[in-house]
């Protein structure tokens, strides 16, 4: 008990004297139960050391419940301690410190940048690896968000703008490439009550899944473990807005596709002139916590990544709705995020019989459809026929031909297994080989093949 006192009572000030948790003295007295505890002093608040374990342990838990479980408070002191004192000795007086910050993200994070450092610098960084710093916390403290664990002076003016800036600067970093991966978590971040606390859990998380994201055998691994997470709903057949009835020329139809959890939803509009426009999205639907999402995918999305180019506005969403029964009537779904182009919810209904003839009568036999996505709509096909140790073999288009993949062309390649989503695309009557869990899409053309060192062979070796 006597060891314990001390520790509780210097976080416990900490907490205090930096508005770690909240941004106010008044905040955490009504937390807390008490009056004027930084003129008072935490000590004279909590005389006892019962009451000063009580009192940490109390806000622990709350830390746990407002960051979902991902910060652990004690945890969280020890690393803003030993950060706060390497920031004080080499990074304090740093000219420029929002570029020395960019300097060690680009570093510390893929696709790692290799040029020369020199001199303090180099030493610096080399430091921040061999003593595991906390990097999240050293860029708060680089960009003025978080001031230093002995601090008595964290007063905050405006933690909003503070927030909203360094949201943005580490946006700035990561880019646009993964931002379709990034979207959720920025959205809860921006939802979130805004504190250094919650500010550090996000600005971590976001970057934890940057890192994932950006290294392939790391997404390898996410891709895995979305299989896990995937949701198979009973959701086949059509949907409108209507609650299901046959009184509007909108409505959706819904087949399952090759993955679990992964389904083809194809937006119908009825004009004026019996022309029915017809635009197939995809739909992959996993599990999250107490929700589910729905991440739908635009037709010109994988032709996005097989250009290599960024995911913009009208290529993807995310929306989210409650857990759903295996059979749903009705999916309220609330999109995730800003967009211009996606409408911020939609509330499907399950058809009635009656709805589902007009649809079929309106498909099949009066109406003329109109597909002008068409030349993107594609079909994958999982056909990885064998792995060796040097190579992966899926069949191509002619019979009795394989493309001869190495497996030391693309990092990660190594850990794929026979029941991955790797095989071949057709789209617009061109062939593209899928290895949907590293979002790589390649072209069967000569040099393309030939980038990656791939042959068309007829024989397995």
């Amino acid at each position: 008990m006597k060891q314990e006192y001390p520790i509780y009572e210097e976080w416990l000030s900490v907490i205090a004297n930096t508005h770690l948790v909240y941004n106010t003295d008044e905040e955490l007295e009504q937390f807390f139960g008490v009056n004027s505890i930084r003129s008072n002093n935490i000590k004279r608040c909590f005389s006892k050391p019962q009451k000063l374990r009580a009192a940490f342990r109390d806000l622990k838990e709350e830390v746990g419940i407002e960051t979902d479980g991902f910060i652990d408070l004690e945890q969280m002191m020890e690393d803003y301690k030993k950060t706060s004192t390497f920031f004080r000795q080499n990074l304090h007086r740093r000219k420029n410190p929002q570029k020395v910050a960019w300097e060690f993200l680009s570093r510390y994070y893929p696709p790692y940048d290799k040029s020369a450092m020199r001199g303090k610098k180099a030493e610096i960084y080399n430091q921040i690896i061999e003593q595991e710093i906390d990097v999240p916390l050293l860029i708060m403290m680089l960009l003025k968000v978080l001031p230093g664990y002995n601090s008595t002076d964290g007063e905050i003016k405006d933690m909003s703008r503070l927030y909203e800036d360094t949201l943005q600067y580490i946006e700035g970093f990561t880019g646009d490439e993964f931002s379709s991966y990034l979207l959720p978590l920025l959205t809860k971040a921006r939802e979130a009550r805004k504190s250094r606390l919650t500010l550090y859990s996000y600005l971590t998380q976001i970057l934890d899944t940057y890192e994932t994201f950006a290294n392939p055998e790391n997404l390898y691994g996410l891709s895995d473990y979305s299989k896990t997470v995937s949701v198979d709903l009973d959701i086949e057949g059509f949907w409108n807005e209507c609650k299901g009835e046959p009184i509007t020329s909108d409505f959706w139809y819904i087949e399952h596709a090759l993955q679990e959890g992964t389904y083809f939803m194809t937006h119908y509009t009825k004009k004026s002139d019996n022309l029915l426009t017809a635009i197939r999205l995809t739909l992959h639907v996993i599990k999250e916590s107490d929700r589910l999402i729905f991440y739908f995918l635009h037709p010109k999305a994988i032709m996005q990544r097989i250009k290599g180019n960024q995911f913009g506005d009208s290529d993807q969403v995310w929306y989210q709705s409650g857990i759903l029964d295996s059979h749903p009537s009705e999916m309220q779904l609330l999109r995730r995020g800003y967009s211009a182009q996606w409408p911020f919810k939609a509330v499907l209904s399950r058809c009635s019989d009656g709805a589902v003839k007009k649809y079929e009568e309106w498909i099949n036999d009066v109406c003329k459809i109109e597909n002008p996505f068409k030349h993107l709509e594609y079909e994958f096909y999982a056909n990885l026929y064998a792995i060796t140790k040097s190579h992966l073999y899926i069949p191509s288009e002619n019979d009795g031909e394989f493309y001869k993949v190495p497996r030391n062309s693309m990092e990660g390649f190594e850990n794929i297994k026979l029941d991955d989503m790797v095989g071949t695309l057709t789209m617009d009557g061109k062939v593209y080989l899928a290895f949907d869990e590293f979002l790589l899409y390649i072209a069967t053309t000569k040099s393309e093949l030939r980038k990656y060192g791939i042959e068309r062979v007829d024989h397995i070796e």
